[in-house]
């Protein structure tokens, strides 16, 4: 890493930041959070992200976002770095689950802060996203994003797709509420905002309008209204056509999974106790259905089905890329690769691992669902 920060104020990083909560920051205020983030990340000191996160009241998206700014900036350089992975527990992992078409597993040693082995399997997706998207004789790329930490992390990482790049990128789902910095429509539209001088067409996915006065057959209603509007089926069948596919995974093991659900409303006592994780919102289960039809969460979410991941990655042409790290996210991850959702895994060596171990707990369970 080449270490430029010396003439950054490093003293100006001691003074508490608060950003206003639901108030975006000012272009000239991110400028500044950027340079004090960079001090503390890359100075002296060498702060982690997640205790930059803490000390400044940010959430660790805007820290990642923040570090990336201060280099668009000019604050700091650093090479490029290529993420190296574990080759023989790429191959394990292919044996295993003779669906999956790749697998990539980042070297990351467990003695690193969570941020930095985070930001490795991020940039491992960013190079499959760069490796893929090349120009192909002037053709529109069409690609399909989730939301979650996991893939705002890649499209904080993904690099200049270049002049003759034309990209067309489609949100795979959306809530009325939570963490919109890790929402699908966020992660397109900091893509565009990354690069606005390339032909990048973004279409966001409409979110149901809740309240708190609602009824469940009112929210029932406000969802059916919503996946019956035209340019909602229209952006669905978009989706279902496209031919690279991101999704994170998530686990009940993370809070951050339920503090999201926890504001949708849902109580957790609502939930089948078999529920692992999500996928886009669609809960995952530890059983042979994977999958359930009307969860709790169905009902206020709008989401790409997952017979449409399932459809997307059974094609020739096509990719589902699931992007992932920890090994609370084995279970889930493997829940879904049994039903066949996703058929490219990027994620560490610890998740690999359980996931592996868990299916030589379970040899009978190892096979996808469907044929």
């Amino acid at each position: 890493m080449v270490d430029k920060t010396a003439s950054l104020n490093v003293r100006s990083a001691k003074r508490k930041v608060v950003r206003p909560k639901g108030k975006p920051l000012s272009s000239q205020e991110q400028e500044r959070l950027a340079h004090v983030v960079a001090a503390l990340y890359w100075g002296k000191a060498r702060i982690t992200q997640a205790d930059i996160a803490r000390r400044l009241r940010l959430s660790a998206v805007q820290v990642g976002r923040l570090l990336r700014l201060a280099e668009d900036l000019g604050f700091v350089s650093r090479p490029v770095v290529h993420a190296a992975n574990n080759r023989e527990l790429e191959a394990s992992l292919l044996r295993a689950f003779p669906s999956l078409r790749r697998a990539s597993v980042v070297l990351a040693d467990a003695r690193l802060p969570l941020q930095d082995r985070i930001n490795a399997v991020a940039l491992c997706a960013a190079e499959f996203w760069a490796d893929y998207l090349r120009p192909r004789d002037g053709e529109r790329l069409r690609v399909a994003l989730g939301g979650g930490r996991a893939i705002a992390r890649l499209v904080d990482s993904v690099p200049d797709p270049g002049p003759e790049a034309a990209l067309e990128l489609l949100a795979l789902s959306n809530i009325p509420s939570g963490d919109a910095e890790v929402s699908a429509n966020t992660n397109l539209a900091v893509v565009k905002r990354r690069f606005p001088d390339r032909d990048i067409v973004i279409r966001p996915l409409l979110a149901m309008q809740l309240s708190p006065e609602m009824s469940e057959s009112d929210i029932r209603r406000e969802r059916k209204r919503i996946l019956s509007l035209r340019i909602v089926q229209q952006h669905l069948n978009d989706a279902a056509a496209c031919r690279l596919v991101f999704v994170g995974i998530g686990s009940f093991d993370d809070p951050n999974l339920w503090e999201r659900i926890k504001e949708l409303g849902v109580k957790r006592s609502g939930l089948s106790p078999k529920a692992i994780g999500d996928l886009i919102y669609n809960l995952v289960h530890d059983d042979d259905q994977v999958f359930h039809k009307d969860s709790p969460l169905d009902t206020r979410v709008i989401t790409v089905p997952v017979a449409t991941l399932v459809d997307t990655a059974r094609r020739e042409d096509s990719l589902v890329v699931a992007i992932a790290w920890g090994r609370e996210k084995a279970r889930p991850a493997l829940a879904a690769q049994r039903a066949g959702a996703y058929n490219v895994l990027i994620c560490d060596e610890g998740m690999a691992e359980e996931m592996l171990g868990l299916v030589r707990e379970h040899p009978s369970r190892e096979g996808p669902l469907h044929g």
